[in-house]
């Protein structure tokens, strides 16, 4: 009898959902065989190496274009698999390393760029300087390093620099100091160039960021606001919270610099613990490290993997990058990255660390598949940590917030085409300090994408989300095993792990409330599972389905200080979880929407919450829940309640 024959029909699709992932892991994650690694053909880089070397350990090649070019002839030479080792020491990218269909393996023999044993390679999109300073004025230091350097970064040691601001750098504050009075006439008038100014804020309703260039002054002594489009919910910035920086008057306190593109001068005052003279110090220049794509989701790249590199010092893609509206999320988004990947296909990225970069660490952008993220560490990037987001082009009737489709013509469930990303794993990973300067981002950022995995994280210390879901395209996604704390630290109106579900149904006019939920289901086609994640939250929700969130499980998750949101969607499960001072939180209920409260663990005063009493019109199932309140009273769990709610429920003592 098979070990599966005695479970239920849907436990054991279940089970076989879940071989199914874990075979394919054992056979992505597993070492090269013994046949195949005698077969292993390894081409060795360093950059102390040169490229008419031989490409052997003791003879190693000096670039990754090299390499490349030497794998290209090996693969079509018909070798396998082949692997490219990198040396200790920095790489320096003037340019990204694209990789495509020419640089492809297979699943048995794929292609490896991978850190030599015992080595640390890194691979930086900058470059590396050498200022003969002086004095210039005070603790100011000046070293004309040329004209025609593009970068808004500056790294000291490995450091990144603070680029000359107002108000000055406060770490743990938000925007790391903020100002009302940041780009006020009376401060834009005691400035000699507003224009090279940039200012970063809040959106007016916090949320996410909201920032802009200074093209110039009124004749009111305003500066001319050029919005960069980082918000697809409007351009007000936050009156209160903004920043303005890469003003040369600002440059007043250690650990400040400006480059002068005028004079090519660089400006620094130095930070405490860095002496200027012996310093490394470099810039960041290249958006986007390395680029995997093929020529289309029929013919992706593939079977390329990436193990224990380490990269930093892209360019901030915040001033630089061009924001693309994501459906009827909040997000604007830009599709570039420090590892890029489009058309894409088992692809893999493991061991590596992820520091310091101006962007996003890794995006991928439309046809993704069978792709895994693990073990790696992500800290102070820019943007996101990991962006998996499809093509607008797959959703059927697409709406943004500049384009909302109001009345439906195309009613076919699920994508229109296959590009978007599916049965990607994102595991085993380190995600901290994210967002440093776009604050619309997230350890982890889903959207247009169907059957995404993220397990087993640690993400911690960010401006907004752990974990978002940007809309109900297409679902099956699983969020499991994470450990999220002290998120939402610079924005608002939001959970740790967040959802909209914007899609089809929600912006449309004159339907029936029938058709309205059958509408639900065409993009939200499959549940989505959200379970036993540790979840500490300073508000009221770790979990927030937000604006027409459908088709989701949430279950045995231990719910630290906050609680659990549905609004506006369909069949919402919230069972078996236990809540530790948080709650039950229903906003905006529609009719007979299939949601359940069942079998969860509320320790606290107050277990539910409401906007309005809307829970007999939308059907809300609340039944045998355990509540329990130090021995003290319930709030609202009164015999009144109970007799047509939480029958089967009790208040331990």
């Amino acid at each position: 009898m098979s070990p599966t024959a005695k479970l239920p029909r849907s436990a054991r699709s279940k089970f076989a959902v879940v071989s199914t992932v874990v075979a394919f892991l054992a056979a992505t994650l597993a070492p090269v065989t013994a046949a195949n690694a005698a077969s292993e053909l390894v081409i060795s880089v360093s950059p102390s190496g040169s490229d008419t070397a031989a490409g052997t350990p003791a003879a190693p090649i000096q670039t990754l274009t090299e390499a490349r070019a030497r794998v290209r002839t090996a693969l079509a030479a018909g070798a396998g698999p082949v692997a490219v080792e990198l040396g200790s020491g920095t790489y320096s990218l003037s340019s990204t390393l694209e990789l495509g269909l020419a640089d492809s393996g297979t699943a048995a023999a794929p292609v490896t760029w991978r850190a030599a044993a015992g080595a640390t390679p890194v691979l930086s999109g900058g470059r590396s300087l050498s200022p003969a300073w002086s004095t210039y004025t005070g603790n100011i230091l000046v070293a004309n390093i040329g004209l025609g350097i593009d970068s808004d970064q500056l790294f000291a040691d490995g450091q990144r620099q603070i680029l000359a601001r107002y108000p000055n750098f406060t770490p743990g504050a938000r925007l790391d100091g903020y100002a009302a009075d940041a780009v006020s006439p009376a401060r834009v008038a005691t400035w000699s160039n507003p224009t090279t100014g940039l200012v970063r804020g809040l959106h007016t309703s916090e949320w996410g960021g909201n920032d802009a260039t200074i093209s110039g002054v009124d004749s009111s002594g305003n500066a001319r606001l050029a919005w960069v489009g980082d918000n697809q919910r409007g351009n007000e910035i936050h009156a209160t919270y903004r920043m303005v920086e890469n003003i040369f008057e600002e440059l007043d306190s250690p650990g400040e610099w400006f480059y002068n593109k005028q004079n090519g001068n660089l400006y620094y005052w130095a930070a405490a613990g860095v002496n200027p003279y012996t310093a490394a110090f470099r810039t960041a220049e290249v958006s986007e490290l390395i680029r995997v794509q093929g020529t289309s989701s029929s013919a992706p790249a593939h079977d390329i993997r990436f193990i224990g590199l380490n990269l930093t010092q892209t360019s901030r893609t915040l001033f630089k990058g061009t924001f693309e509206p994501i459906s009827l999320s909040d997000w604007a988004i830009v599709r570039q990255a420090a590892l890029a990947m489009k058309n894409a296909q088992r692809i893999q990225v493991r061991d590596s660390t992820f520091d310091q970069l101006g962007g996003n660490a890794v995006f991928m952008d439309g046809y993704n598949e069978f792709n895994l993220v693990d073990n790696n560490s992500f800290t102070k990037v820019g943007a996101s940590d990991v962006a998996i987001v499809g093509c607008g082009c797959a959703v059927r009737d697409y709406s943004t917030w500049g384009k909302e489709v109001k009345t439906l013509t195309d009613t076919t469930p699920g994508p229109k085409n296959e590009d978007y990303p599916r049965n990607v794993t994102v595991s085993n990973n380190l995600m901290t300090d994210m967002g440093i300067f776009e604050k619309q981002t997230a350890g982890v950022q889903i959207s247009i994408a169907s059957k995404i995995t993220v397990t087993h994280n640690t993400i911690h210390d960010g401006p907004r989300a752990a974990i978002n879901i940007g809309d109900g395209t297409w679902g099956g996604h699983v969020i499991a095993n994470n450990d999220i704390y002290n998120m939402v630290k610079e924005t608002g109106d939001h959970g740790p792990i967040n959802a909209w579900g914007r899609d089809r149904f929600w912006p449309l006019n004159s339907v029936t409330e029938a058709q309205r939920k059958a509408y639900a289901f065409l993009d939200a086609v499959s549940p989505s599972i959200i379970e036993n994640n540790r979840i500490w939250h300073s508000s009221d929700w770790a979990v927030d389905l937000d604006d027409g969130s459908s088709n989701y499980i949430v279950r045995n998750n231990l719910l630290l200080n906050s609680g659990v949101k549905f609004r506006e969607g369909y069949r919402r499960i919230s069972t078996n979880n236990i809540f530790v001072n948080g709650g039950q939180h229903s906003h905006v209920s529609y009719p007979n929407n299939e949601d359940e409260v069942t079998k969860n663990i509320f320790l606290t005063p107050t277990p539910y919450f409401f906007i309005r009493a809307e829970t007999a019109a939308s059907g809300i199932l609340y039944d045998n829940n355990t509540f329990w309140n130090n021995g003290g009273a319930v709030g609202g769990i009164t015999p009144s309640w109970q007799a047509s709610y939480d029958v089967n429920s009790v208040t331990a003592n």
